[in-house]
């Protein structure tokens, strides 16, 4: 019941951000990619970001479709993050741990497993998973959203400003 097409295309996309970030990792390179046209090409896969969510914005429809409540629809998005985000903040404080590279505090650790929200200015253990922040209040949203759309309540309307606020 999924399109292969826009699956195919949101992993194009995301592989696109990864050589984005391989390429501006600082890493030694071939002199091949240091030059102009190479480094224009290299450049333009940023843009994989913006495909990449625009197209989430669209699967996502169809997840909240599939779900019968807005909790089962959080469950499912949670247990997707969660899972590989603890195991990375596990790994990399281990490799921090035995390398003596220093540690936020640890309120901040702690958070750094909670999908803390933008706005709060955490120091993540994993710096790369401050996107899971804007995704968990996408999620909410959505989730929000879904309850008007359901309920046509004006109390979850204002839930839905609030959320698109917090977005």
């Amino acid at each position: 019941g999924k399109n292969v097409y826009i699956q195919g295309a949101r992993g194009l996309f995301a592989f696109f951000v990864v050589l984005y970030h391989v390429n501006n990792s600082g890493l030694a390179t071939v002199p091949a990619l240091r030059t102009g046209v190479a480094r224009f090409l290299l450049g333009s896969l940023e843009h994989g970001v913006e495909l990449f969510f625009g197209i989430s914005g669209i699967v996502i429809i169809a997840s909240l479709l599939r779900h019968q409540s807005a909790s089962r629809f959080m469950h499912d998005r949670l247990t997707r993050l969660l899972p590989v985000l603890w195991v990375s903040n596990c790994l990399i404080l281990a490799f921090a741990t035995f390398v003596k590279v220093p540690l936020p505090p640890l309120h901040e650790v702690v958070a750094s497993f909670l999908l803390p929200p933008p706005f709060l200015n955490i120091a993540l253990v994993n710096p790369i998973a401050w996107t899971l922040g804007f995704e968990f209040c996408f999620y909410v949203f959505c989730a929000v959203w879904w309850l008007c759309w359901r309920r046509s309540s004006i109390a979850l309307m204002l839930l839905a400003m609030l959320a698109a606020v917090w977005l």
